[in-house]
């Protein structure tokens, strides 16, 4: 976990980590109280039957929501949630910045595209809110 944690802190040194813990994934994060890895396959399965909802572009995210990565051949590879959202308003642009669990390497709280390359890039944001 320490060679990880300086490997990820030379790649990504604005990344702050939060737990150097290795019993759960990113979807084990998020979905399972940090208990254990639940399989990226189950996305499609745990987002419909929790009610998420794809932002429409007009939306603005906010904190709770959860950001899905894809990878190159665009299948879901990772998930995050948002903790932070500020707006930007001179570029009219929003900074977002989340919590992750990379792969077994621990969580990292980082800006919305700092992840390891293996991870994806953020392509999605969900949410549970019921109002647009």
């Amino acid at each position: 976990m320490l060679e990880a944690l300086e490997l990820h802190r030379r790649d990504h040194p604005d990344a702050m980590v939060r737990s150097l813990v290795s019993t759960h994934n990113c979807m084990g994060l998020l979905f399972a109280s940090r208990r254990t890895l639940v399989d990226m396959d189950q996305w499609d399965l745990i987002q419909a039957d929790d009610g998420y909802r794809k932002l429409d572009e007009s939306e603005a995210p906010m904190p709770g929501d959860v950001v899905l990565y894809r990878d190159r051949h665009h299948r879901p590879s990772h998930v995050a949630q948002i903790i932070r959202v500020d707006l930007d308003i001179a570029r009219a642009e929003h900074h977002v910045e989340v919590v992750s669990q990379w792969g077994r390497d621990g969580e990292y709280i980082h800006k919305i595209a700092d992840v390891p390359f293996l991870l994806g890039a953020p392509a999605e944001i969900w949410t549970e809110r019921s109002f647009p």
